[in-house]
């Protein structure tokens, strides 16, 4: 099936150039709808090589860990760290599709703005407790009339007086 943007010229030319709906038709109506169709199939052309590549890149993937954990029994931090790195390669090497590789770093891209947002309020947190403490435990001397020193802990709202 044919799928052409309803607003463009050669959609028009495609629909007035259709059997049964109008017998005049010119060359160049003609020749729109066939470069539209020619256009159309390139783009699925394109979208089933893109599927291809990137099948093919995942069955190169899966060759590599696969043969990492052949060659090591099993599959440790090491191996599998190697094995990923190599399916990354030939998921490069065999082209993966360029959609995917812009969704994972979008993906990375949000992960890390989630987690400088998470450490930021964080700090914002131990930044105001701090400073709830600090007026808390303040140490006020006072002088009284009498000369003698007194010392006054500001709790909150609260005030108390301990004797000398």
């Amino acid at each position: 099936m044919l799928l052409i943007h309803p607003n463009s010229k050669a959609a028009a030319a495609a629909l007035h150039c259709a059997p049964g709906l109008d017998a005049k038709c010119s060359r160049d109506e003609s020749a729109a709808a066939a470069a539209a169709a020619k256009a159309a199939a390139k783009a699925a052309a394109a979208k089933a090589a893109t599927a291809a590549k990137a099948a093919a890149a995942e069955k190169a993937a899966a060759e590599v860990v696969g043969g990492a954990r052949e060659r090591s029994g099993g599959e440790g931090c090491g191996e599998a760290a190697a094995a990923a790195a190599a399916a990354a390669g030939a998921a490069g090497a065999a082209g993966a599709a360029p959609a995917q590789l812009q969704q994972q770093q979008q993906r990375q891209l949000w992960n890390q703005q989630q987690q400088q947002q998470h450490q930021q309020q964080q700090q914002q947190q131990q930044q105001q407790q701090q400073k709830e403490e600090d007026g808390r435990m303040l140490l006020l001397r006072c002088s009284s009339s009498s000369n003698s020193s007194k010392t006054l802990y500001i709790r909150a709202t609260h005030c108390k007086r301990t004797p000398n």
